[in-house]
């Protein structure tokens, strides 16, 4: 199928760039971390979050609608592009300026003087942290995630030079790293864009539809924002508090690479198409999705301890629940990002603001009790569980679950499972999960995939055998 084959293709190149860009990245973040230690990271953690807030609040919903007007309009790729970016760069400027002069503000509510010394050099990263930012919608929409992925391969490389510089400078020459890399993201990105729609420079004047959809999507935007970061906010009067949440959501995150470059993939290749169609290509992502994150979940609930101690030290001791709490809530949040990429793609991307409306609104009406890290997961778990409901619900017709295959998958994680859980000598426990991850990935390819689906991974990894070879 030609869909699936781009899918294959595009998550090819985002395995390969994110896949090797995410290992030098949590490599580089967990030193940040260790190095830091916990009240330190987590005001470099509040630092990040405050930038996110003025780039989802200046962008008005144009970066989240970029991608589906770019695989909409084929043939005005360029000329929309050039305006996009014209109207971005004003609203850059002014959330520049806008942080400026809330500098006093921020620190004086947060009671901490210190973030006087770092704001500055945050304001003047904005406007390249921005432009990295939306530049892979932009290449989401050319259906082209070969360039983002090696540009996100060049930042996470780039970026390891915040490492001395936090050795000497601090966290301040932690910022200073991160703005370098933002820098070398930004050159190879932009390039390459002009390059791949140059060709395709009709006129774009559908402004009213792209105004329309960017308002739905800003109300989305914001509050997806408001459901990932607002309890962050709240904890950044608790550094220590902040660091423990954040240092647990950057484990989880490793279980999300695999299932966030297939939905990626996706987006651009169900544009257009019917319900059918939908439903086949969607229902075949849903099994990929669950493939990949059932052992990852298993290991970061039943081997959390360990987990911890390998990629944070033992000054995080305390947040093993937390990551268990975390792993659950990750592998909630990408199957309501499945179906929220079905929803934006077929042009419904309302069920998506909806979902995230009903998340933020759980969320504030329990932000009294965020007072810890361990209270801030928990909410966020279950927030995460009642939009995954209701988004099912919204957007079953798209998407068939194959519920014999699913118990498969579960039946056949449970050797695995079990390694992990009981409490043996290490040696013995790597030993056989490595036994029964080669045991689970045998029967998958026997029991639960299909011909086609066969067919689609040999292709698959001819394709990233291809791409390591050119390299």
């Amino acid at each position: 199928m030609k869909e699936l084959g781009n899918i294959g293709k595009n998550t090819a190149w985002q395995l390969f760039g994110k896949g090797l860009g995410t290992i030098i990245s949590m490599a580089t973040i967990f030193f940040i971390i260790r190095f830091l230690g916990p009240a330190n990271y987590g005001t470099f953690a509040l630092l990040t979050t405050i930038m996110n807030l003025f780039y989802i609040f200046g962008g008005l919903g144009s970066e989240g609608s970029i991608a589906y007007f770019l695989s909409k309009y084929k043939n005005s790729q360029f000329d929309l592009i050039k305006k996009f970016l014209k109207a971005r760069g004003v609203l850059i400027i002014l959330s520049s300026i806008i942080l400026l002069l809330s500098i006093n503000f921020i620190a004086d509510f947060y009671s901490n003087p210190g973030l006087k010394n770092y704001l500055p050099l945050i304001a003047l990263s904005m406007p390249f942290f921005i432009l990295m930012n939306i530049a892979p919608s932009i290449f989401q929409g050319l259906n082209n995630l070969k360039i983002t992925s090696i540009a996100d391969l060049i930042f996470n490389i780039a970026k390891i030079i915040a490492i001395p510089l936090i050795i000497y400078l601090g966290l301040y020459g932690g910022l200073i790293g991160y703005l370098i890399a933002y820098i070398c993201y930004i050159i190879y990105a932009y390039k390459n864009a002009i390059e791949l729609s140059k060709n395709k420079n009709e006129k774009f004047d559908k402004y009213g539809k792209f105004a329309k959809f960017s308002l739905i999507t800003y109300t989305a935007a914001i509050a997806a924002f408001l459901a990932g970061n607002l309890l962050s906010l709240i904890l950044g009067k608790i550094p220590l508090e902040l660091g423990y949440f954040d240092a647990a959501s950057r484990v989880g995150i490793i279980m999300t690479l695999v299932p966030i470059a297939l939905l990626t993939a996706l987006v651009p290749s169900i544009v257009g198409k019917k319900i059918g169609e939908i439903k086949n290509i969607s229902s075949k992502i849903m099994n990929y999705i669950l493939i990949c994150m059932i052992p990852l979940l298993a290991f970061f609930f039943f081997a959390s301890n360990f987990a911890t101690e390998l990629l944070l030290g033992s000054e995080f001791s305390a947040i093993n629940r937390i990551i268990q709490i975390m792993s659950i809530t990750y592998f909630l949040n990408v199957l309501c990002a499945f179906f929220e990429a079905i929803g934006y793609s077929i042009g419904k991307n309302k069920y998506g603001m909806i979902g995230n409306i009903i998340r933020v609104a759980i969320i504030i009406s329990f932000a009294a009790y965020a007072i810890s890290a361990f209270n801030t997961s928990l909410i966020l778990l279950a927030a995460s569980l009642i939009v995954l409901i209701f988004l099912s619900v919204m957007l079953r017709k798209y998407c068939d679950i194959d519920f014999w295959a699913f118990i498969k998958i579960l039946l056949f994680s449970l050797p695995l499972i079990l390694f992990f859980a009981i409490d043996i000598n290490l040696v013995l426990k790597i030993a056989g999960s490595a036994a029964s991850s080669i045991i689970y990935l045998f029967l998958i390819w026997k029991k639960v995939l299909d011909n086609e689906d066969r067919e689609l991974f040999i292709k698959f990894g001819a394709r990233i055998k291809q791409l390591i070879w050119k390299r």
